[in-house]
């Protein structure tokens, strides 16, 4: 049969395309629109891709390696050494910077991740790539970071770069959740609230047990990223399913709600990572979601009223880019941008639509720099094209 032919690099991108076709297993890719058209609660969330080579994994979401490669790949991964090198290669974006295309996994072991090292050293040699940026659940990086440090042994050796990520929302670990509650359709997986217990609608409590596990582990990841030569770090909020906003109906339902408190709540986790953003540091919030269309706005204007316009070292970021649509605008706010799930695309459209808006940056699921795709060769210009323009 032909497909005994393959190679095993082709083998391997097919398996990793097939974790594509379960996008409908998950939560469909966001279309938060901002300023005009921005929808209300309801609309569903960005796709939250897994690659787990155990049945096992993080939940909700595809998983993409197979568990006989799962045996064949025991070690974890250790930890990093010295920061690598300022060399660059040929048609990279520029040293120190952050603008350009980002292959973007999620992973939830050191192991899955060394099960997809050939596909991402594979993506990371394509000219102008900006390197590899890698998220995982909150679960999975405390108390170890060696799931980023695996990241950091491949970005080195193809000198790129790495940006780091986590996931609070479902995959808070229990002891940080303070006030919380049932994420619907999750099977009893609680997820942490804006604000704290013995709140009122009128009356704001802070969730100090949250705020002090999320700010001291985002203290500890930028403290590694300085000392890794890491530049980006991506932030989630209290969240639901992915590391976006989320203001779903058993939100709304929570003793204590009320809009003025749930963004007071997100305000803290933006005073927390404005603390770090800068000195060689990029921070990113996400600004798309589920009911993002009345938080936005006030959300943005407490960033730039309080940290001034364009505040340095702080990207906002929208996770809904499809094939040109929609195009955004962000007064005052330095903005990327994150396709909207797995797949093919109009590459001209989409990096069209990046220029169009001034956004710096674009994150692409790692499924979508498989060489058999349609549109893979478009794709391989537009990043080099895009990198010239840092």
């Amino acid at each position: 049969m032909e497909v005994l032919a393959r190679s095993p690099s082709q083998l391997r991108w097919l398996l990793v395309c097939l974790a594509g076709l379960c996008v409908g297993c998950a939560p469909a890719a966001s279309v938060a629109l901002h300023a005009a058209g921005a929808p209300a609660a309801g609309t569903s969330d960005a796709v939250p891709l897994q690659a787990s080579p155990t049945p096992g994994g993080v939940a909700p979401g595809p998983s993409a390696s197979p568990s006989a490669a799962a045996a064949a790949e025991r070690a974890a991964s250790r930890t990093p050494g010295t920061a690598p090198s300022a060399g660059q290669t040929a048609g990279s974006a520029p040293a120190g910077s952050v603008c350009g295309t980002w292959a973007m996994l999620q992973v939830s072991t050191s192991t899955a991740l060394k099960w997809f090292t050939p596909s991402i050293n594979q993506t990371l040699a394509m000219p102008g790539i900006q390197g590899l940026s890698l998220r995982a659940p909150w679960t999975s990086i405390d108390p170890s970071l060696s799931i980023f440090a695996g990241g950091l042994q491949i970005t080195r050796a193809a000198h790129v770069n790495l940006a780091i990520r986590f996931i609070a929302g479902e995959d808070t670990p229990t002891q940080f959740l303070g006030n919380s509650t049932v994420l619907q359709g999750s099977s009893g997986r609680r997820i942490p609230l804006p604000w704290g217990a013995g709140s009122t609608p009128t009356s704001f409590i802070p969730n100090t047990t949250f705020i002090t596990a999320y700010k001291a582990t985002v203290d500890q990841l930028a403290t590694y990223a300085r000392a890794n030569g890491i530049r980006e770090l991506h932030l989630p909020w209290y969240s639901g399913p992915t590391a976006e906003i989320y203001l779903g109906p058993e939100i709304q339902s929570a003793p204590g709600y009320s809009i003025q408190n749930f963004l007071d709540g997100y305000e803290q986790l933006i005073n927390v990572a404005m603390s770090v953003a800068g000195n060689g540091l990029t921070v990113e919030l996400p600004m798309s979601g589920i009911g993002t269309g009345q938080l936005v706005h006030p959300l943005e204007q407490y960033i730039v009223s309080k940290y001034g316009s364009d505040p340095k070292g702080f990207i906002a970021q929208w996770n809904d880019l499809g094939n040109g649509q929609p195009r955004i605008t962000d007064p005052g706010l330095a903005t990327g941008r994150q396709m909207a799930g797995q797949g093919d695309f109009d590459w001209s459209a989409a990096y069209a639509t990046l220029r169009a808006e001034g956004s710096t940056t674009l994150e692409i699921y790692l499924q979508s720099f498989a060489p058999g795709l349609a549109h893979f060769g478009q794709l391989r210009q537009e990043i080099a094209s895009f990198a010239a323009t840092c």
